[in-house]
C-alpha cells in the first residue's frame, strides 16, 4: 500500500466556515456560503472515528487529526470527473467514515445532496463483511445515492493493508469517482419527481 499523506491539510478550502487549513462543520442548511459561477460547493466530512482519517480530492489532502472525532471541510469543484479517496490507519483494527455532500437549492432555501456516504468500524473495528455488505448495498443505488443531486459515483474500490486475523484491517484505502454533471438541481433531495424523471433532477 502507498505511503500515507502528510498529517495536515493541503486543500483550497471555501466559504464562511473556513479559515485557513481548518473549517467548522455547518449547524444547518445554511452558513457555508456559495460557489463561484461555474462551481458546485461540496462539504466533506470526516468521522466519527477514534483514528486519524485523510481524503484526497483531486490531490488536494483533507486531514482529520486522531483528537478529534470529527473534521468538515468545504471545497468547490467544476463538472467533470474528479478523483476522490479515503484513508485510515489504526493501531489495532481502524474505524473510518466519510460523507460527501453537494450543495443546491432555490432562491429562498439551501439543500444539501447526499453525494457519497461510508462507514466501517463507527463503532467497533471495519472488518470484511462488513466493506463486503456496503459495496452490495451502493452497488444497488447505481450510483446515486440521492437521484435529486447531480453527481454520480462510480470506480468504488478499495485496497486493505496488514490484517493479522484476516478479518480486521488495520490500514484501508477506499477510491471512488465522482462524475459531477453540470446541471442545477430543480427538486430538493428525496424528491419523488425526481425518480420519476429519471434524470437526477435536472431542469427543463
Amino acid at each position: 500500500m502507498e505511503a500515507l499523506p502528510p498529517a495536515r491539510t493541503e486543500a483550497v478550502l471555501v466559504g464562511p466556515l473556513c479559515t485557513g487549513e481548518a473549517c467548522r462543520c455547518r449547524e444547518g442548511d445554511d452558513g457555508a456560503g456559495a460557489p463561484a459561477a461555474g462551481y458546485k460547493r461540496f462539504e466533506v466530512h470526516l468521522g466519527p472515528s477514534r483514528d486519524p482519517l485523510w481524503a484526497l480530492v483531486d490531490g488536494m489532502v483533507l486531514y482529520k487529526t486522531g483528537d478529534s472525532s470529527d473534521a468538515c471541510f468545504y471545497i468547490d469543484l467544476k463538472p467533470g470527473m474528479h478523483a476522490v479517496s479515503l484513508r485510515a490507519r489504526g493501531e489495532e483494527g481502524l474505524s473510518a467514515a466519510v460523507a460527501i455532500a453537494e450543495q443546491g437549492g432555490a432562491e429562498d432555501a439551501t439543500w444539501w445532496f447526499h453525494t457519497f456516504d461510508f462507514q466501517c468500524g463507527t463503532p467497533g473495528q471495519c472488518d470484511l463483511p462488513t466493506l463486503d455488505s456496503w459495496k452490495r448495498e451502493v452497488s444497488a443505488l447505481e450510483g446515486k445515492h440521492d437521484p435529486c443531486g447531480s453527481v454520480k459515483v462510480q470506480g468504488i474500490h478499495w485496497e486493505t493493508g496488514r490484517m493479522p486475523d484476516n478479518v480486521h484491517p488495520g490500514e484501508l484505502l477506499l477510491h471512488v469517482t465522482l462524475n459531477v454533471y453540470g446541471f442545477a438541481p430543480k427538486y430538493p433531495p428525496g424528491s419523488e419527481k425526481c425518480d420519476r424523471t429519471g434524470r437526477g433532477g435536472a431542469a427543463e
